[in-house]
């Protein structure tokens, strides 16, 4: 293909790619048509993960960018865009450091055109697939990270009104012939990823973009606006919009009191929020799905509690039967959470006799509560009662139920939450029946390193003392444990996660652990997270001596960090 590109017959390429496709399909149905394409396929991490192999399918993703190549000579885009959307090809974006595209550097015309169409062309791919486009969003939206979400949005904003629009909305469409329909549900996850952002400004600016299309509101993107003020603390702001939304005659669902309840009870306005409730149960409440009455009713529940109205509380679970609705397992952990932190064993007691006589079994956060409680109140013995507790309900303590909630406690951070983890581990290790493995170790101190609550100190206290049951029992740190470690330090804003992690690194080559391409991928990509550019150009020069010649993902971060370009550019 490489062959025909240089000598300018892009059809020749068109005619190896559509052959390549047809063996591919051909061997999908030998196998029984496994469907190749995942959700991590279309989702580049701001930070890479510690198992996944930074250059996936290499040689089926450069064939496609040959035949977008090859199009792209022809300045056929939508032919492009028609190949890009439909591929199962495992890809991800490819970026102007990409060595494949440094191939084609003696068209530099075709270079500068691709540099142009592929950002486009990775955007139509996920508009296509707009569940995939939400899930990325919200990874994003998990780590804060508004650039990437700012800058896809002005790649979309860009598809819709640029110098040569691909994208339109349904009010375009008659008008607009070959662009992909922009689904209603991409601006709703537009809307969520920059509110949890806390981004109130550009979240407006997309409002006010998507009003200029000529889209109205529908009642999803107001649920999501109410929500996102809720999780801003915007009381009023979320009141403005509940009122907003029903002079428009968009008529409220059971989400949408959820929604405007949680924001009243959260905002300390918990009079207005009970009026809302009972407007809710005499109006939307005959037409609501059980599953959406019972999440109304266990967001007032979680109110009640936060504002201590436990009376409150307990009449509003005693008159959930007469209204055809059981208690489920939320409404029983939002209860145990509340008497968990108050330390009041007999109440959670009583909880978990209700539990028991509506025949509802506890999950990873229910004894999880249930043991932070028992520790509030002093119960040193609680590891022992909750695994009594798990075997009453049927549940089988293992490795993984251990590992779990060992892991929940810790996420957690706080001193009480680290010790009940400490305790859980040590029962743990008690079992002659359980063995903890280098998983459960090695997420204690993950956690411990991503940790920003407690003194360096603590930390360090803690983390000999792993390292040291993981000594007695014989189990080894490997090169997976190294990986999730190193990542883990990294995403440590503090100093002392630079050091410990180049700890690890120094650790790996002490003992002589052959050091992967992946590695690499994840120390060079956190330094070049945290902007550490001088270490990150030591690092480099080091993989260099070890003989290794980056290629595909690990090459673009060597030119990101040879031209101080942040990680957080998202790969679309």
């Amino acid at each position: 293909m490489e062959y025909y590109l240089r000598r300018n017959h892009p059809d020749k390429v068109i005619q190896l790619y559509d052959k390549f496709i047809a063996s591919i399909e051909k061997k999908k149905s030998a196998r029984g048509s496994e469907d190749r394409e995942s959700s991590s396929d279309l989702i580049p991490p701001a930070m890479p993960s510690a198992t996944t192999s930074p250059s996936p399918h290499s040689g089926e993703a450069s064939t496609l960018l040959a035949v977008i190549a090859a199009h792209a000579i022809k300045d056929d885009f939508e032919a492009a865009m028609n190949i890009y959307t439909s591929t199962s090809i495992r890809t991800k974006s490819f970026s102007q450091n990409d060595e494949r595209l440094t191939r084609l550097k003696y068209n530099p015309k075709l270079v500068q055109r691709l540099t142009v169409w592929i950002p486009r062309l990775h955007l139509a791919s996920l508009v296509s697939r707009p569940q995939m486009l939400h899930k990325l969003l919200k990874r994003y939206a998990n780590e804060q990270a508004v650039q990437p979400i700012e800058k896809l949005y002005q790649c979309l904003k860009d598809g819709l009104t640029g110098r040569a629009p691909f994208l339109t909305t349904k009010s375009q469409k008659p008008n607009t012939p070959n662009r992909l329909v922009l689904p209603a549900m991409i601006w709703t996850s537009f809307l969520s990823a920059l509110m949890k952002c806390q981004r109130r400004d550009l979240a407006a600016s997309l409002w006010d973009d998507m009003i200029s299309f000529g889209i109205r509101p529908g009642l999803s993107m107001w649920t999501t606006l109410i929500d996102g003020f809720d999780n801003n603390r915007a009381v009023d702001e979320a009141l403005a919009a509940w009122k907003m939304m029903r002079g428009q005659n968009v008529h409220p669902d059971g989400l949408a009191y959820r929604a405007i309840i949680s924001a009243l009870f959260n905002g300390n306005k918990s009079a207005l929020a009970m009026r809302t409730f009972d407007e809710f149960q005499s109006t939307a409440m005959k037409t609501s799905p059980t599953d959406c009455t019972l999440s109304v009713y266990n967001t007032v529940l979680h109110g009640l509690l936060l504002t201590n109205q436990i009376d409150e509380a307990n009449n509003l679970l005693q008159s959930m039967p007469q209204t055809g609705l059981k208690p489920d397992l939320i409404s029983y952990n939002t209860l145990l959470a509340y008497h968990s932190r108050r330390g009041d064993l007999k109440e959670l007691a009583n909880v978990i006799n209700d539990m028991s006589a509506a025949n509802i079994i506890g999950d990873i956060f229910t004894f999880s509560t249930i043991l932070s409680g028992m520790l509030k109140a002093g119960r040193e013995d609680a590891p022992k009662l909750i695994l009594k507790l798990m075997r009453k309900q049927g549940i089988e303590p293992n490795v993984a139920t251990y590992s779990a909630i060992i892991n929940h406690h810790m996420k957690r951070g706080d001193e009480i939450s680290v010790r009940a983890a400490f305790l859980m581990l040590q029962q743990m290790e008690a079992d002659p029946q359980i063995h903890p493995n280098d998983v459960t170790y090695t997420s204690v101190l993950a956690n411990l390193y991503r940790n920003t609550w407690l003194s360096s100190e603590q930390v360090e206290e803690w983390r000999k003392d792993i390292v040291q049951r993981m000594e007695r029992r014989g189990v080894k740190f490997n090169l997976p444990t190294y990986h999730i470690l190193i990542k883990a330090c990294l995403t440590n804003t503090e100093s002392e996660g630079l050091k410990n992690a180049l700890w690890y690194y120094h650790d790996m080559r002490k003992r002589k652990i052959p050091m992967a391409n992946t590695t690499w991928y994840i120390l060079l990509a956190g330094l070049l997270h945290r902007e550490e550019w001088n270490i990150a150009d030591e690092m480099v020069n080091q993989m260099y001596t070890t003989g290794l010649q980056p290629s595909g993902s690990l090459s673009e971060l060597v030119g990101k960090i040879k031209k101080r370009t942040r990680i957080l550019d998202p790969e679309v």
